[in-house]
């Protein structure tokens, strides 16, 4: 015949546990705070940044934080070139294009390409309908190179931002903040009673 055992567990709250069991806890659950999309308001303001200067960004690819070919890059295109170059104080210097984007003959685009995630697999694409009209090829050069050097110094950024984050959510500190806020309560080992 079945019995029934009750069993007693001691239950702590993160402040009443001993240092060593502190100390424990932490290391258990170093990644509570990134078990979700943590990484969604970061995109949103990168995205919002990058719309206010002229981009439109539809997607953003990452991997983080420790790994050879960990980045970010992202696909979208060229809104608002006037607006972008003004942000890059070259606005006079590459006027011809803003003219060209403003006859709709200017279309600027990146792509995420291959496997990896980083500003080097993000592919700027600038193209003309009219060929650039009568720039010289110099001058297309220029511009091209650096649309590229530019979109991808912003994948750079947004990668530092993402890593930031990442980082904040997994320092101890916020760690114990997280336990506590939660009101999670841990046998003497430190792990979470359930």
């Amino acid at each position: 015949m079945p019995r029934i055992v009750t069993t007693k567990t001691k239950v702590f709250s993160f402040i009443e546990l001993s240092k060593e069991g502190k100390e424990k806890a932490i290391e258990n659950y170093y990644d509570i705070s990134v078990g979700y999309d943590w990484w969604e308001i970061v995109e949103e303001d990168f995205k919002e940044q990058m719309n206010t200067k002229g981009f439109m960004i539809s997607r953003i690819y990452f991997t983080g934080f420790a790994s050879q070919g960990d980045g970010a890059c992202f696909e979208g295109e060229m809104i608002n070139l006037k607006r972008f170059l003004n942000s890059s104080k070259r606005q006079k210097e590459f006027k011809p294009f803003i003219e060209l984007a403003s006859e709709q003959d200017l279309t600027i685009t990146t792509k995420q390409r291959g496997r990896y995630c980083h500003e080097q697999c993000m592919d700027v694409d600038v193209n003309s309908c009219s060929n650039f009209k009568d720039l010289s090829c110099p001058t297309i050069t220029k511009f091209s190179t650096f649309m590229e050097n530019t979109l991808k110094d912003n994948a750079v950024n947004l990668y530092k931002l993402l890593n930031k984050e990442y980082d904040r959510l997994t320092e101890d500190e916020s760690i114990k903040d997280t336990l506590i806020t939660n009101e999670y309560e841990f046998t003497v080992d430190g792990k979470i009673f359930n």
